[in-house]
């Protein structure tokens, strides 16, 4: 029986792999997901939901959690624009980070200091780096 030819698909592009993650990024993505998920579990079990205003308070930290688990996802994916939503909101948690400070709030380092923190981690020139690399993958797009 003669061989059979290889039929090759040129319709799609071979494109390269996606570089991997670095470790800062990822440092970032567990802190969003260890995060979010305690906000959502402090909002669903740690309050209490007899009044409206109690029942938007919880809901809002439910909603912040699960944005921040979103944002991980997304950031761990590569996806620019999480990149980009994440900075934006360390930029206006530090703002009111320093207002809690100015005003003396029980917690006001606590809110000063994450956003740094994140900010921090995708700053770095491996970070910048890796989102400029992996914004012409197609896996990270949309």
């Amino acid at each position: 029986m003669p061989p059979v030819p290889e039929q090759v698909d040129e319709s799609m592009p071979e494109q390269p792999p996606r570089p991997a993650v670095p470790g800062v990024v990822l440092a970032a993505v567990i802190l969003l997901y260890v995060g979010g998920g305690l906000i959502v579990l402090s909002g669903l079990i740690g309050g209490s939901w007899h009044t409206l205003g109690e029942q938007l308070t919880n809901g809002i930290a439910v909603g912040f959690g699960a944005l921040d688990i979103v944002l991980g996802y997304h950031l761990y994916k590569g996806r620019r624009w999480a990149w980009i939503t994440v900075l934006v909101l360390c930029g206006i948690g530090v703002a009111l980070g320093i207002v809690r400070v100015v005003g003396g709030g029980s917690r006001a380092i606590q809110t000063l200091v994450w956003p740094v923190v994140y900010a921090a981690l995708l700053n770095t020139p491996s970070a910048r780096a890796w989102f400029a690399a992996t914004r012409s993958t197609p896996e990270s797009s949309g």
